[in-house]
């Protein structure tokens, strides 16, 4: 009897530590708990847009640690253009390698080629890339922009020396 009564107080006395949380709970049947299940299952994420099938004609943005804003134009030719806040920074050649990477190499003599491995697109445009180092940065897809044609001086060529030539003998 004495144990009875000891099992009992044990009872009351973890009842009594107890928030109560548990005694207020409703007893599920298996029929409800597998209902409360699907209805609480996450929607699958939706899948992110696929990597362009062709970079050609494509321009993406980067700001770099010191706050710059850096955009690369892929030119149609495996021609690119970089510009730095709006100016122009670089320009070289680019390819898609047969190890699924962008590769540029600068015209300048003293710039180091480098590649970059895409790897994912999100909803809004953005990709991150890889390089061969281990550096991510992630990329904002922007317009393309076509290269403007190079503007020749008025001065230079001989149109500008024939109005030049013409402006003399008229006075």
């Amino acid at each position: 009897m004495k144990s009875a009564i000891a099992i009992l107080t044990g009872f009351a006395l973890l009842g009594a530590c107890s928030d109560g949380s548990e005694q207020s709970a409703a007893v599920e049947t298996p029929q409800q708990a597998a209902l409360d299940s699907a209805a609480t299952e996450a929607e699958p994420a939706p899948e992110p847009p696929p990597l362009p099938n062709e970079f050609s004609r494509t321009a993406w943005r980067a700001r770099d640690g010191s706050g710059a804003l850096f955009t690369t134009f892929l030119d149609p030719g495996g021609r690119y253009r970089d510009m730095r806040n709006g100016d122009p920074w670089q320009q070289g050649v680019w390819e898609y390698d047969a190890q699924d990477r962008i590769c540029f190499t600068p015209d300048a003599e003293d710039s180091l080629d480098q590649c970059w491995r895409p790897e994912r697109m999100d909803e809004g445009g953005h990709m991150i890339v890889t390089s061969g180092s281990g550096r991510r940065v992630q990329l904002e897809s922007v317009e393309y922009r076509r290269p403007e044609p190079p503007v020749e001086s008025e001065t230079d060529g001989e149109d500008g020396e024939e109005t030049a030539d013409g402006a003399a003998e008229t006075s």
